[in-house]
């Protein structure tokens, strides 16, 4: 991490909050504001506020993230107002002009939007130069599957990569960082690495380098995971999804489950009502089921609505598929807790069982319901590896690590766009 950059954006951020105060003020007022001392106050507030959480730094070292600069605006907007309200206590309700709460709102609302002009250049510097740079600690075996991976399928994030072998070098230096200008390092089988090495590792750590597993670091920026790399403990693996599972987004996606497949319910009443006129007329609809696993490895019967003309060609199953119907009697299963709307796709019995053979690292994604959507519906596409299941399980390993209501809403929106373009 380099001080000046991070200065250096610090100084950028009040430039762009100060500019767009005044011009602010000058479309209100048509003049320009005078040199006071409330804005001057709150903005340089804000400045360092956001020095101290470090949002400057990771902005710099490109670690900086939509949700977690709301939280630093959401926490300096929060400091900032309680200290204009102690003041106001403090000098017995009397406040000045300069100071008062009439403007203060207005100033974060536009520092806050400022913001989001460094963290959209952040976003676009992928255009024009690789936006991380990443040093990959390996082994021969480690870097023929990462390498393998990103053949096959690319980055999901533009990244510069640095291989190093994990063993039967020189210690790594301590200005190698500097030099490469890193963002962070992933590190394979740590067993193999030196003590001088690892020493080396947590002084970049220390100097904001971010250091994650070759695991961690495919779920970032290839949002797929090959099984070989989920190399930890069962009950390392237990423990942290035990974390993820006991968060309240795991408790509010339950409720918008029960919320929407309510919704869904009362909507496709009249679809229903068509589906038995069909049914009437010949074309014999059923509900057909087939035996899955589902969440902790307990077994539920997957639902999918069908059609068949006894008298003619069958068009009715093609409508039904068209449509995107088929999943109708599914919301039964969202609703006693079997599944969700965004999950691992459900695997039979006997397709589980064979992927665990093959994987025995598949076992982590019974860990979360399946769902009638998945990671992989989105993602899927004209791969030169034709184990299509291999594909299907790495990303929804990757989805069963580090799932949440983003990424569910990311779901659902992509598949909600796919469906209008093919109609």
């Amino acid at each position: 991490m380099n001080p000046t950059t991070t200065f250096r954006i610090a100084i950028t951020d009040g430039f762009l909050v100060f500019t767009s105060w005044v011009i602010f003020y000058f479309l209100r007022f048509n003049s320009l504001p005078s040199f006071s001392r409330g804005p001057t106050v709150v903005i340089i507030s804000w400045l360092s506020i956001h020095y101290i959480l470090g949002t400057y730094r990771d902005l710099s070292i490109k670690q900086l993230n939509f949700s977690r600069y709301m939280i630093n605006n959401f926490l300096a907007s929060s400091l900032i107002l309680a200290l204009t309200f102690i003041y106001k206590k403090i000098n017995e309700g009397h406040i000045t002009s300069t100071i008062g709460l009439d403007f203060i709102p207005k100033v974060l609302v536009l520092a806050m939007l400022a913001g989001q002009i460094l963290l959209f250049i952040q976003k676009l510097e992928h255009l024009w130069s690789p936006q991380q740079n990443w040093l990959l600690i390996t082994d021969p075996i480690e870097r023929k599957i990462i390498a393998a991976e990103i053949e096959e399928d690319g980055c999901s994030i533009p990244c510069n990569i640095e291989w190093r072998s994990s063993y039967g070098l020189a210690s790594l230096p301590k200005e190698l960082a500097l030099l490469l200008r890193l963002n962070g390092v992933a590190i394979g089988d740590e067993q193999k690495i030196s003590k001088q090495d690892k020493l080396t590792l947590q002084h970049w750590q220390s100097n904001g380098i971010r250091i994650l597993t070759l695991a961690s670091w495919c779920d970032k920026f290839l949002e797929r995971i090959a099984p070989s790399l989920v190399t930890e403990s069962w009950s390392i693996r237990t423990e942290v999804l035990g974390i993820l599972q006991s968060g309240a987004s795991l408790r509010i996606k339950r409720f918008l489950d029960i919320f929407m497949s309510l919704a869904f319910t009362f909507i496709s009443f009249p679809i229903i009502l068509g589906l038995l006129c069909l049914h009437v007329f010949g074309h014999k609809v059923r509900i057909t089921s087939n035996e899955c696993i589902g969440l902790n490895g307990n077994p539920f019967q997957s639902l999918k609505l069908d059609a068949i003309n006894l008298n003619s060609q069958n068009r009715s199953n093609q409508i039904i598929k068209y449509l995107g119907i088929h999943w109708l009697p599914q919301l039964w299963n969202i609703l006693n807790g079997r599944m969700s709307f965004v999950g691992p796709r459900p695997r039979s019995i006997p397709e589980y069982k064979e992927l665990l053979q093959k994987y025995p690292e598949a076992e982590i994604i019974t860990s979360l319901r399946p769902g009638i959507a998945s990671w992989y519906g989105i993602k899927n596409g004209s791969y030169k590896n034709e184990d299509l299941i291999y594909r299907e399980l790495t990303r929804d390993l990757h989805y069963t690590r580090k799932h949440h209501l983003g990424i569910d809403m990311q779901i659902i929106a992509k598949l909600a766009l796919n469906s209008m373009k093919l109609k």
